[in-house]
């Protein structure tokens, strides 16, 4: 799995030595993409529904309004609205911003343009900026702010947190964006987790105890076994050149993916 271009070191690309370039990056990504629903198959019997945390990231919440449930927006805790608004009207003003939220999602069904759209939630945002400023209900050190440079800080907080999941769906794999917070899990809960697991419907991150033995064996997190040593990410080779060039001993778990990658055909990752 590439996460923070973990496949052949941390951020490894063009711009440093030794590093992948943006191309070969693309490729080899592609090409271990194809071997992961043999790597998760066993994990959906021994640990229920598994998923790899591809990334997680946050975008504004201009750029997914359409995509958007009304459970979703239910659910976004606007981080950094904790370092402007007083404690105790936090939770308020959440209730008031998803009610923003959801009447700018139908002005862009009712509104032709998306720059309109936008335009309304200027507005707004500067209107509820000013409405709440004379009602005390911000720090005091942020009531100091000039009018728009508050309403700029309050719109800083319209961001929804989101993650890219890969998930075994039949023999292929599927890339799949969850926003957050997913079953309780929010942004934070999520920094460091690779692999969730699915127990009586509620995902989870997999157990604390051993979460690298259940990564693939070419993300650098991973852990081969007492017999291994972690590898070093310094390393001229990726993980898989230096499991295919033989410079490591392969389990039978890495045979088996191997074998399947092998076997395919070539199809888009």
């Amino acid at each position: 799995l590439f996460r923070a271009g973990r496949a052949s070191g941390e951020a490894a690309l063009a711009d440093e030595p030794g590093g992948l370039s943006l191309a070969r990056f693309a490729e080899e990504r592609s090409i271990l993409r194809r071997a992961l629903p043999e790597h998760l198959a066993p994990l959906d019997g021994l640990e229920g529904r598994a998923a790899l945390v591809e990334g997680i990231t946050q975008v504004s919440v201009r750029s997914c309004l359409r995509a958007l449930d009304p459970g979703e927006v239910a659910a976004i805790e606007f981080d950094g609205l904790e370092d402007l608004v007083r404690p105790d009207r936090l939770e308020e003003i959440r209730g008031r911003l998803r009610g923003l939220v959801s009447l700018v999602i139908r002005e862009a069904e009712r509104l032709a343009s998306l720059f309109d759209v936008f335009r309304v939630l200027s507005d707004e945002v500067r209107a509820l900026a000013i409405e709440w400023r004379g009602a005390g209900v911000f720090r005091a050190e942020v009531e100091l702010l000039p009018e728009q440079r508050l309403a700029d800080q309050l719109k800083e907080c319209l961001r929804v947190p989101l993650a890219v999941t890969c998930e075994r769906q039949g023999g292929e794999m599927v890339r799949r964006v969850r926003f957050l917070p997913l079953d309780g899990l929010g942004y934070q809960d999520l920094a460091e987790v690779d692999v969730l697991v699915s127990r009586n419907g509620r995902w989870m991150p997999a157990a604390a105890a051993s979460p690298g033995a259940l990564l693939p064996f070419w993300d650098l997190r991973a852990r081969r076994g007492a017999a291994g040593s972690p590898e070093s990410p310094a390393a001229a080779s990726s993980p898989l050149e230096r499991l295919l060039g033989g410079e490591v001993e392969e389990s039978e778990a890495d045979l088996a993916v191997l074998r399947s990658w092998t076997t395919l055909g070539a199809t888009s990752g």
